[in-house]
C-alpha cells in the first residue's frame, strides 16, 4: 500500500539589503505531491517511501509584516540547502537555486519571488535550512560557496491532518566583524574612564547582520584584552568580564573600562574575533602628562620670574599633534604651544604674577577624531606669610588639641583625628587656617566613650572614613554643614585597624595587626579579608599600578587585587618603616631604627619591585610621617629631633628644618590641596604644622 502523501509549504522571507538574519515559516495542510528541485538522500533513507512533500517559498526583498518579529536573511543569497532528518532515521536534503535565472523565481533581479519543491520524511523532523552566496551548479552547492546564514527547528511530521506551521530562524554568519574605532584614547589622570566600541557585522555578502534572542550570530564574537589588562577591565552591557566577553546579539554593547592610572608608554589591546573571520584589534592608549613638577595629579608652579615646568606628554603609537590650553588661570599659569608630534612630546608652564590655590586648569589635547583632554589642576605659590626657614616656611596653627591622623577631605578641608576623643577640620580656604568645627565621633553602641581613631581617608563614596580601634572596624563621616552624620562599621574577626586608603576599583583598603595584615572596606562597611601579611599594616597607598602599597614595619608590601597577589621585600639596613607615600610614577616611604635611617625609593612600581635606599645624613632613631609634595621632593617627619626633612628628587639632596615649636611630638604629614602640606603634633599646647615649599 502506497503512503499517504502530505504536502509542505515552507515560507522563508529573504529581504535583499537589509539585516541578515530572520525566520523560515510555513504550513503543513493535507494532501497532494510534488517533485523536489534536487534531493539527495542518506544512506537510512534511501529506499524509504514515508516522506511528505510541499513548497519552500521564497520572497526577495520582503518589508517586515510585524513590528513583533523581525523576518530577514541575506539579500546577497543565491542558493540553499534544506535537510530535513528523522529521530527514526532517513535524511531528505533539497538544494535550491534561488539566483534571479532560476526556473523556481519569478520578478526582477532584485525583487523576486521563488517557490521550490522540498520533501521531508514522516515522523519527528529536524529541519536545517542554510543560506548561501552562490547559486548551486549540478545540483550541488560550489566549494567556495559562503554561507550566509543557518537555523533549524524540530517538528513532528504526520501522515494525515494538518500540521502545525514550522518556524525556523536564520541566525546570520558573520564575514567581518567591523570593529571601530581601531585607535581610541582616554585620559591617564587618575580617574574612572571608559572607550565605547561599535561593532557592525556583516556577512560575505557585505550585508548587515541583526542578531535577536531567537536568532543569535551563528558564529558569536569573542572579545578579550591581549595587552593592558592591569589596569582596564572589558564591559559586556555594562557588566565587567573576566576572562572573554562573548557577543551573540545586536543589542550587545562592548565597553573598556580604565582606571586611570599605569606608567607612561602603558596601552590596551582588545581583540574581537569569530570563527572563519579575520581577527580585528583596536588599540586604547592613555593620554599622560607627567613632569617633576607635578605631585598628586597636581601641578604646582612656584611663581613668576622662576624657571618653567617641564612637562611630557605621552600617548602610545599616537602620531598627531597635541594643543594647550588652560581654565580659570589668566595670570596664575601660562602653558605653552606643543610643538612636533608622535607619542611623546614636550611643553612648559610658567607661573604667572597671580597667587592661587585653586581654580587653575592646565590642559593637554590631542586630535583624534574623538579627542581627548588630560586636565591639570594647577597652583602657583598659593600663600606667602610665614616664618622662612632656609627658604622654606613653617607656620605653626593653633587648633587647640592635639592631633595625629590627618586627610583632605571631600569638601577640600582638612580633616584629622584628635588622640582617643574627636575628629576636627581645619579650613583652609582663606590665608590663616581655621578650626571650622570639633566633635567626637561615639561608639558603636553610641554612647561615651568615644571612638578611638587611627586612620583617615576620603571614600570612593565621598565621605569621611575613619579606622576605629574601639569598634575594631571603621566609621563614616558626613557633614551637613557644622553637623556631622556618623555611622559605625565594626568588625570582629580581623585585628585592630590602622591606615585606610582608597583604591579606584571603589573600595578602601584597610592595614591591621596580626592576623588581619591586610583588609578590603566596601563602601557599604563590608570588611573581607584579602591576604595575610608578614607584619602589622600600618598605613596603605595606591600606586600608580593600581595596586596598594603598603608599610609593615621591616617589611614594604604591594597587593594586587587584579591577579589576587601579595609581593613584600624587606626594608634595608634593618630599618622600619611606618609610613608610605606614592607619586605619578614612583613610591617612596622612610625608615628608621636599624644601623642607618634612609628614604627608601621604589622607580618601578610593579609586581617585581625594588627597594633602592637613599641614607640620611642626619643621625634620627624615629621617623614618622612621609609625604611625596608636589615640589618634586619627598617630605618627611624626623619625631627624635623634632625635624621636618625634605628629600629633593632627583638630586638626592637632603634637607632638614627645625620645627619651631620645641618639645612637638610629630606625627603624619599631607599635601592640601593648594599644594602646602601640613603635619600633626601630639603635643605642643594643640599646634599643627603647615609648610610653604
Amino acid at each position: 500500500m502506497t503512503p499517504r502523501l502530505i504536502a509542505a509549504a515552507i515560507a522563508i522571507a529573504l529581504l535583499a539589503g537589509c539585516a541578515s538574519s530572520g525566520s523560515s515559516t510555513g504550513v503543513l495542510p493535507g494532501g497532494g505531491a510534488n517533485s523536489p528541485a534536487s534531493q539527495a538522500d542518506s544512506a537510512a533513507a534511501k529506499g524509504h517511501r514515508h516522506r511528505v512533500t510541499g513548497y519552500a517559498r521564497f520572497v526577495i526583498p520582503r518589508k517586515k509584516r510585524h513590528r513583533r518579529r523581525s523576518k530577514f536573511v541575506s539579500g546577497a543569497t543565491l542558493g540553499a540547502s534544506i535537510v530535513a532528518s528523522a529521530s527514526g532515521g532517513g535524511t531528505v536534503t533539497t538544494i535550491a537555486n534561488l539566483s534571479p535565472s532560476s526556473n523556481f523565481c519569478t520578478g526582477t533581479g532584485t525583487t523576486r519571488s521563488c517557490t521550490v519543491p522540498v520533501s521531508v520524511p514522516i515522523g519527528d523532523d529536524t529541519i536545517t535550512i542554510t543560506l548561501y552566496d552562490q547559486a548551486p551548479v549540478g545540483g550541488a552547492i560550489p566549494p567556495s560557496a559562503q554561507v550566509l546564514g543557518t537555523g533549524s527547528a524540530t517538528q513532528t511530521v504526520s501522515n494525515g491532518g494538518v500540521a502545525p506551521s514550522i518556524t525556523v530562524f536564520i541566525s546570520g554568519q558573520i564575514g567581518s566583524i567591523g570593529l571601530t574605532p581601531a585607535f581610541a584614547s582616554v585620559p591617564a589622570d587618575g580617574t574612572t574612564s571608559t572607550a565605547v566600541f561599535a561593532i557592525d557585522p556583516r556577512d560575505f555578502g557585505n550585508q548587515p547582520i541583526k542578531a535577536g534572542t531567537k536568532d543569535p550570530y551563528a558564529n558569536p564574537i569573542s572579545a578579550t584584552l591581549t595587552a593592558g589588562s592591569g589596569h582596564a577591565t572589558l564591559l559586556l552591557n555594562g557588566l565587567p568580564i573576566t576572562g572573554t566577553a562573548t557577543l551573540k546579539y545586536s543589542t550587545d554593547a562592548l565597553s573598556l573600562r580604565y582606571d586611570g592610572l599605569g606608567a607612561p608608554g602603558y596601552s590596551i589591546t582588545v581583540s574581537l574575533s569569530a570563527a572563519g573571520v579575520t581577527t580585528q584589534t583596536a588599540e586604547v592608549s592613555p593620554l599622560f602628562v607627567r613632569g617633576a613638577a607635578i605631585r598628586n595629579r597636581v601641578l604646582g608652579l612656584n611663581g613668576s620670574g622662576v624657571p618653567a615646568a617641564n612637562l611630557t606628554i605621552t600617548e602610545a603609537d599616537y602620531t598627531g599633534t597635541f594643543a594647550s590650553g588652560s581654565t580659570g588661570c589668566s595670570t596664575i599659569a601660562n602653558p605653552s604651544a606643543i610643538s612636533g608630534t608622535g607619542p611623546s612630546t614636550t611643553f612648559t608652564v610658567r607661573g604667572g604674577v597671580t597667587a592661587s590655590a585653586s581654580g587653575c586648569t592646565v590642559s593637554v589635547t590631542d586630535n583624534n577624531p574623538s579627542p581627548t583632554t588630560f586636565n591639570l589642576p594647577t597652583t602657583n605659590t598659593p600663600i606667602t606669610s610665614g616664618v622662612p626657614i632656609n627658604g622654606v616656611e613653617i607656620d605653626q596653627v593653633n587648633v587647640g588639641v592635639p592631633s595625629t591622623a590627618i586627610a583632605v577631605g571631600p569638601d577640600r578641608f582638612m580633616y584629622f583625628v584628635v588622640p582617643n576623643s574627636s575628629m576636627g577640620i581645619l579650613d583652609i580656604s582663606t590665608s590663616s587656617p581655621t578650626l571650622f568645627t570639633q566633635f567626637l565621633v561615639p561608639t558603636a553602641a553610641g554612647s561615651p566613650p568615644p571612638s578611638m581613631l587611627r586612620g583617615i581617608t576620603t571614600g570612593p563614596d565621598g565621605a569621611v572614613w575613619a579606622t576605629d580601634a574601639t569598634n575594631g572596624g571603621a566609621d563614616r563621616i558626613t557633614m551637613r554643614g557644622t553637623t556631622p552624620t556618623v555611622s559605625n562599621y565594626p568588625q570582629s574577626s580581623f585585628g585592630q585597624p590602622f591606615g585606610i586608603a582608597s583604591s579606584s576599583d571603589g573600595t578602601m583598603y584597610v592595614g591591621g595587626g596580626a592576623p588581619s595584615g591586610l583588609m578590603n572596606l566596601t563602601v557599604g562597611g563590608g570588611f573581607t579579608q584579602p591576604t595575610t601579611t608578614s607584619n602589622a599594616v600600618h598605613r596603605v597607598v595606591q600606586g600608580s599600578d593600581g595596586a596598594m602599597w603598603f608599610a609593615e614595619g621591616t617589611s614594604i608590601g604591594r597587593w594586587d587585587p587584579s591577579t589576587q597577589t601579595l609581593t613584600e621585600q624587606t626594608v634595608p639596613f634593618g630599618s622600619s618603616a611606618d609610613d608610605i607615600c606614592a607619586t605619578s610614577s614612583e613610591v617612596w616611604f622612610a625608615a628608621s631604627g636599624g644601623t642607618q635611617p634612609l628614604i627608601g625609593e621604589i622607580a618601578s612600581p610593579g609586581a617585581s619591585f625594588t627597594i633602592t635606599p637613599h641614607a640620611l645624613t642626619t643621625p634620627t632613631t624615629a621617623l614618622g610621617g612621609v609625604a611625596c609634595g608636589i615640589d618634586n621632593a619627598v617630605w618627611y617627619l624626623d619625631v627624635a629631633n623634632n625635624q621636618v626633612g625634605r628629600f629633593s628628587i632627583p638630586s638626592g639632596v637632603e634637607t632638614t628644618y627645625n620645627n619651631p615649636t620645641s618639645g612637638a611630638t610629630l606625627q603624619f604629614i599631607t599635601v592640601a590641596p593648594d599644594g602646602s602640606l601640613f603635619f600633626t603634633e601630639t603635643a605642643a599646647g594643640g599646634m599643627m604644622g603647615h609648610i610653604l615649599p
